[in-house]
């Protein structure tokens, strides 16, 4: 299962989303899907969205926390869920408006787990 299709399955599940946002070890926005309506350049969220949770992850290993699973980021009119995942990526939803964090959150999960058994463990598997 390609990570085109992971993404584009998870924007059709999340109603709420207006864009999701797969993001490289480098900060790199590697692929993005949006709505057709989206007004937001979500390869520029993508990059800032990488950095964020790499300093976060950087952070709570360095204080020995252990690693973060999920950043959730909110400004006005713009909420940001981004999930960690294995090899520095990282999974990020857009939404517009706060309401159905919750449900986009397990949609989010459900994604992730995806990616990291049919993409990131396909790059590990060849790093070895």
């Amino acid at each position: 299962m390609p990570y085109q299709y992971i993404l584009a399955n998870l924007l059709a599940e999340a109603d709420d989303v207006d864009g999701v946002l797969f993001v490289d070890d480098e900060g790199e926005t590697v692929d993005v899907a949006g709505r057709p309506d989206g007004e937001m350049d979500l390869k520029i969220l993508g990059a800032y969205l990488g950095i964020y949770v790499q300093r976060v992850v950087s952070l709570t290993q360095a204080q020995d926390l252990g690693k973060p699973k999920v950043l959730l980021v909110e400004r006005r009119g713009l909420t940001l869920v981004a999930r960690a995942l294995s090899g520095g990526y990282c999974l990020g939803l857009v939404q517009k408006a706060k309401r159905g964090i919750g449900r986009s959150l397990r949609s989010l999960e459900r994604a992730a787990a995806d990616l990291e058994r049919e993409v990131l463990g396909e790059i590990q598997s060849h790093d070895d």
